[in-house]
């Protein structure tokens, strides 16, 4: 049985990005349903799997970080914007 996960780290400061917000879309004709979201925790891991089991069908999907919200909840000054697009 498949499943989808992430691990998010904070490469600035060389640890894991614990409690990021992190939200899974699937892009569809009708709109865009959120899966989530999901806290990293304190390895910058998801308790659970994003998606998995009957859940994981392919398709489209976008994964955001919130990368800013992260950077200004822990102090550090975010460079601007405050978004990344990859």
């Amino acid at each position: 049985m498949g499943k989808l996960s992430t691990h998010v780290l904070d490469t600035t400061h060389g640890k894991p990005a614990a409690g990021m917000k992190i939200e899974l879309f699937r892009i569809e004709r009708k709109g865009r349903p959120c899966f989530g979201p999901s806290p990293a925790t304190l390895k910058g891991k998801l308790d659970e799997a994003l998606l998995e089991g009957d859940d994981l069908l392919s398709g489209m999907y976008e994964l955001v970080f919130h990368v800013g919200d992260y950077f200004a909840h822990i102090g550090a000054t975010p460079q601007r914007p405050r978004f990344w697009i990859v």
